[in-house]
């Protein structure tokens, strides 16, 4: 054999050796190195805890899209690269990496990915470099060809990139920068998405900054709308969690909760930021979270979806620039970045793109992060000495149930005690099995005793109203209400009689049709009132009351014709504030008698001991 066979038998040899397939974190961490044309770290790669979840999903033959809605500056464009080069060793196949424009698709090639073919021998000797004969240097930069695939670098704003191309990986990178359309074939996600439509283990990723306007299921999909974001809440909807590191409560920590030390004048003004304070307070402990903490305990964090019964196959990630091991990006340096910006509408906008990782809404810098701290309460036990009753409302939505229990005072003066998400599936029993477990426990009163949840009213509205019909009837007799909301305007809170509605199962169940329009007036102007007093409303630190919360809970606003109408995407909060209120009014409740007479509801004295009452279980019924 001449010397040239003798070197391709052995590159076939080389090629054709079977390779142990791994995940694409313990692939990263075996093989891949960093370059020093796009890392300021280089040498071995070392993938991070909280990155581990992410690198796995892009390389999994389960999840056949995987959106990264993130901010800049934590190394995204790297985990690309090892996603190109996993592909090229451990799974040959064709792929496309799609770039905004052919400049920025030419750059990263350039830039990114041609360093890291060097500097990785894996890759290196797998990617032709002697056949290329022909070719234009950009040509030779655009596309590298290895044994069974390609990967082509593509500009996103050119139509024809999207033409006669079939691989099983497509990728994107700052796809809301892209321009919408692909000529005369319509939305550009969609026909990129259709490249890898042959491959039964196919895979698209999509990741970037979002930037415009939130995604809202109820209303169209314009230009304005945030391309990630929609994505993004088709998928799982994963947040990073992490654990406290006294009392291990693992919990999903965001801006607003970032809290730092000021020092203030007589009038309570602040005059200056000690930003060097900064730091989070667990939800559950109040323990103080610093930033040199966290290496330590992301070696712990964990990946929770918000949306578990997304549809099969799209995982969505949202992580903002907390997470980022940077010595310029610590989380002191993110509230000095904040207060740089928060006076300037463009400021804030950018850093609120590129630093938190969310799209801008207009309405953002009404959320004033020193309002919402000062908002926030730590109660002397889980119900404050005041509350006379607890009531709780709960909402319905095709996959989970949210509810909030509401401790009540006279004048309508109330305590939000606990707002509980219950994920599954609302038209099967499990997940009402749960809500039913939870609306039985009992509270500690700060008076000394045990406080039960009086009154519960259930949203009917939705996909899932049989299945409210099923659970309310049985439990009427524990004032568990089913209701729905009146179109009149001027409805009263509440009327003075059911309707009885007739139900598949059988029988007829109670149904009040509630006056929201009337109660949202109430709420609305008890949420403006700012003095403790008659109808001021007090909020917890603690698990749920975060700014996601208090935006759900000021998410509609008046019309010109009286009508409440909606401005963001989810108002929960503030629907399940309603159903509460609504309770009240349909058990009769008369909170200026039980404060005259000093006898809160449901309160059982833990020194008598409780009578065992019988429990009422119809879930059989169900």
């Amino acid at each position: 054999m001449t010397e040239q066979q003798i070197d391709l038998a052995k590159y076939v040899g080389q090629v054709m050796k079977p390779r142990p397939t791994l995940t694409g974190s313990k692939w990263a961490d075996e093989n891949f190195q960093l370059s020093a044309e796009y890392s300021a770290i280089t040498g071995k790669w070392k993938t991070y805890p909280w990155q581990k979840e992410l690198l796995d999903a892009m390389t999994d033959d389960i999840s056949s899209i995987v959106i990264i809605k993130k901010p800049t500056r934590i190394g995204y464009s790297i985990l690309l690269s090892i996603v190109i080069a996993y592909y090229i060793h451990q799974k040959p196949s064709n792929q496309f990496h799609y770039q905004p424009n052919d400049d920025e698709a030419k750059g990263y090639a350039e830039d990114t990915v041609e360093p890291m073919i060097r500097d990785n021998p894996t890759i290196s000797k797998l990617v032709e470099t002697d056949n290329n004969r022909g070719r234009t240097k950009k040509e030779k930069t655009l596309k590298k060809s290895y044994p069974a695939g390609h990967v082509e670098f593509l500009g996103a704003e050119s139509d024809k990139n999207f033409n006669r191309r079939t691989g099983r990986v497509v990728s994107g990178d700052e796809v809301d920068a892209w321009k919408r359309e692909a000529g005369n074939t319509g939305d550009k996600i969609v026909t990129m998405f259709r490249r890898t439509s042959d491959f039964w283990n196919r895979k698209n990723i999509l990741g970037g900054k979002p930037i415009g306007e939130a995604y809202d299921s109820e209303k169209e999909i314009d230009e304005k709308t945030s391309i990630l974001d929609t994505w993004f809440k088709k998928g799982t909807q994963e947040y990073l969690h992490i654990p406290c590191p006294k009392c291990d409560y693992m919990q999903k920590f965001e801006f607003e909760q970032l809290v730092w030390n000021k020092k203030k004048d007589a009038n309570g003004k602040t005059i200056k930021h000690y930003t060097e304070t900064a730091h989070f307070k667990c939800v559950e402990c109040q323990e103080k979270i610093f930033d040199k903490d966290k290496r330590e305990l992301f070696e712990r964090c964990k990946w929770v979806a918000e949306n578990p019964n997304a549809e099969k196959g799209i995982r969505s990630f949202s992580v903002w620039a907390m997470v980022s091991y940077s010595p310029n990006v610590t989380w002191s340096d993110i509230v000095k970045e904040f207060l740089a910006a928060k006076n300037s509408k463009l400021k804030l906008k950018a850093f609120t793109n590129e630093v938190l990782g969310r799209t801008w809404e207009e309405d953002y810098t009404k959320i004033n992060i020193g309002d919402f701290e000062d908002r926030l309460e730590l109660y002397d036990a889980q119900i404050p000495k005041d509350v006379l009753i607890l009531s709780a409302g709960v909402d319905t939505q095709d996959d989970r149930l949210e509810c909030e229990v509401v401790g009540w005072c006279k004048d309508e003066r109330s305590y939000s005690i606990e707002y509980k998400i219950f994920h599954g599936d609302t038209t099967k029993p499990e997940v009402w099995k749960k809500l039913d477990n939870y609306l039985l426990k009992t509270f500690y009163h700060e008076n000394g005793g045990m406080m039960k949840i009086y009154t519960v009213a259930i949203d009917t509205g939705g996909h899932s109203t049989q299945a409210v019909y099923n659970y309310c009837k049985p439990r009427f007799i524990r004032r568990v209400y089913a209701i729905k909301g009146a179109k009149a305007i001027d409805a009263p809170v509440a009327p003075r009689l059911a309707s009885q509605i007739s139900m598949k199962a059988g029988g007829k169940v109670p149904l009040f049709n509630i006056g929201v329009n009337m109660a949202k007036d109430v709420i609305s102007s008890y949420l403006s009132t700012l003095t403790v007093g008659a109808g001021y409303m007090h909020f917890p630190h603690g698990k749920n009351y975060n700014v996601e919360y208090f935006k759900q809970l000021t998410a509609e606003v008046r019309d010109g014709d009286g009508r409440w109408s909606k401005i963001r995407a989810r108002n929960e909060a503030l629907d399940v504030r309603v159903y509460a209120y609504c309770s009240l009014f349909i058990a009769n409740v008369d909170l200026e008698v039980m404060a005259l007479n000093n006898k809160p509801m449901m309160f059982i004295q833990t020194q008598k001991k409780e009578k065992k009452r019988k429990k009422i279980d119809a879930l059989d019924e169900y």
